[in-house]
Formats: structure tokens, C-alpha cells, sequence
């Protein structure tokens, strides 16, 4: 069955008016069309809705029963419909991100800040979460983007590029001070014996720089695992290890208690990018603030690499 608001906003017309003519001028539409879509209304319902002499239109009993299904069905539509406008409302003036809370805590305050500067019609929500999270809050509709590496690519999902960030490797000020870079195996040399900090072997970043370590010929470090960024980070201000990072994660005060080691050798793109739903209409202000967002990043990759 394929029964359309039409053909019930025609018969309730019908109802409410008593006359094919009346309702058929009420309702915009020619008595011939009126008459069509309940005749075809009544066959997909295969029973009479009215009976018709030349002067009256009154409801069968089917038509009768029908009424208040029809009635509550329409009422419950228009509701919906209306409380969609207010839903909205609400939404307009307002674009909701998500980020990790590293990358919250570093880059995004920042970005947001000029953002806010740029567009004071618009009010930035940010909604700090694991990745998975916000990637799972972006494909229900609930945020209108996240922003970040490594995530899962879905049907649901569509990412777009931000910029490239570099592999580094992270070190207390004082360790090691004439390791400038590592361009072949040899260069490790220096950091031998160090310990190494890193992520559990599941996190996405660790399993690409356990590749990197390996195809690089790196020593065999003993490790020190953690669960968060913000932990390694801290271990390595306070001499525990090294670390091998995008530099994005580093915020610039940080760099007066740590140095970063340059790799010039093949290292993996960690490419940042902004993760919307697939099919959606981009959120008013998200180019914007996406562009702003790498501006900023980018700007402390510089600093941080010099």
C-alpha cells in the first residue's frame, strides 16, 4: 500500500466540506483530481470511503472508521514537521566539533579563539571525546564535524584533508644534544639505551610508528606504554624517555622543556583531516573554522620544527 498525504489531506477536504466542489477549491486542485485521488485512495484501501448522491456526500461506515486514524496521522505530521523548524532554529547559529582532548587542549583553543573573531554570529561548541566517540557523534548527526588523524573511513563518514603532520621524535632538552636528525640507522646511535614512550599497541598512531621503527632499523628500546598523549609528553618533560609524535601534539611552551629530532627518512603521513557525515550539507562556518584550524597547526609545526 502507498497511500499519500495528498490523498488523506483530500479526504479529510471531502469530510470537512461535504461537497467534492467545495473541497476541491479549498484544496487548490481541479474536482476532477479531487475525485481521482480517492477514488484511488478507496481502491488501495479496497473499500468505499463515501457515498455519493447528487446533492450529499456522506462517509461509509469504512469511511467513518477511517476518520480519526486520518486525522491523527495528519496532526502527528504537521506536529513533527513544525518541531523540525524549531530544531532548526536551534541549530542555526551554532557548529558543534569534536576533537580528542590532547588535540582539544593544544591547537584547538587557538583556532577557536580566532575563529570566534571572525565569525561572532556563529557560537563554536566543542566536544572533547576519544576518537571513536566523536566519530561515532559525527555519524549520528550530533556533531557537525570532528577533527583529527587516523580515523575509520565508513559509508556513513566523508573526510576530507586538513595538512600533513610530521613524525618526530621527542626528547628531554638534555638527552643526546649533538642528535640532530636521523637520516640513516646509524643515526640512532646517540639515543641507544634510551627508553622508548609509546601508546598501546592497538592505538591506530602506535601501530604505524612501530612500522616506522622497524623499516628505519631502529634499536630495540625498552619501552614505557601509556594510554594518552598528554602522559608520554609529560614522561618525556621529566627525562623518562623519548617519544616518536606528530609534532601537532606539542604545544609551543613545551618546546623550552623538550627538543624535537628531525626524521628525514621515510616516515609515514599523518594527515589531519575534518570528518563530516556523508550526504550532509557542510555546517555554515566548518570551511572556515576547518581552514583556520589548519592555519594554526601548521603555524605551530613551524615553530616547533625551527
Amino acid at each position: 500500500m502507498n497511500v499519500s498525504t495528498r490523498q488523506l489531506r483530500a479526504f479529510l477536504g471531502v469530510v470537512k466540506y461535504g461537497n467534492f466542489t467545495k473541497a476541491a477549491d479549498r484544496l487548490n486542485i481541479t474536482q476532477a483530481g479531487l475525485s481521482a485521488m480517492i477514488r484511488e485512495l478507496e481502491g488501495q484501501l479496497q473499500c468505499r470511503l463515501f457515498n455519493r448522491t447528487s446533492r450529499t456526500v456522506e462517509l461509509t461506515e469504512a469511511g467513518g472508521h477511517m476518520l480519526p486514524f486520518v486525522e491523527r496521522a495528519l496532526e502527528n505530521l504537521d506536529a513533527g514537521v513544525e518541531g523540525l523548524g524549531y530544531v532548526k532554529s536551534l541549530r542555526k547559529g551554532r557548529l558543534r566539533v569534536g576533537a580528542t582532548p590532547y588535540l582539544g587542549s593544544t591547537m584547538m583553543p587557538a583556532a577557536i579563539r580566532r575563529f570566534s573573531s571572525e565569525r561572532p554570529d556563529l557560537q563554536l561548541e566543542l566536544v572533547d571525546a576519544e576518537q571513536p566517540i566523536v566519530q561515532s557523534l559525527v555519524d549520528s548527526g550530533e556533531l557537525d564535524a570532528g577533527f583529527g588523524y587516523l580515523f575509520n573511513l565508513t559509508s556513513g563518514v566523508k573526510i576530507r584533508p586538513l595538512f600533513a603532520d610530521p613524525l618526530v621524535l621527542v626528547c628531554p632538552i638534555d638527552l643526546a644534544p649533538d642528535c640532530r636528525f636521523i637520516a640513516k640507522p646509524a643515526d640512532w646511535e646517540p639515543l641507544r639505551g634510551a627508553t622508548l614512550l609509546v601508546l598501546g599497541r592497538t592505538n591506530p598512531l602506535q601501530k604505524l610508528c612501530n612500522d616506522f621503527l622497524a623499516d628505519s632499523e631502529a634499536p630495540a628500546f625498552q619501552r614505557r606504554e601509556a594510554r594518552h598523549l598528554a602522559t608520554l609528553i609529560g614522561m618525556a618533560r621529566k627525562g623518562l624517555g623519548i617519544a616518536l609524535l606528530p609534532v601537532s601534539v606539542l604545544e609551543p611552551e613545551e618546546h623550552r622543556e623538550l627538543r624535537t629530532i628531525e626524521l628525514r627518512l621515510q616516515v609515514p603521513v599523518i594527515e589531519h583531516c575534518v570528518l563530516t557525515k556523508a550526504g550532509a550539507e557542510l555546517a555554515d562556518g566548518l570551511d572556515v573554522f576547518g581552514q583556520i584550524f589548519a592555519q594554526v597547526c601548521v603555524a605551530a609545526t613551524r615553530h616547533l620544527l625551527t
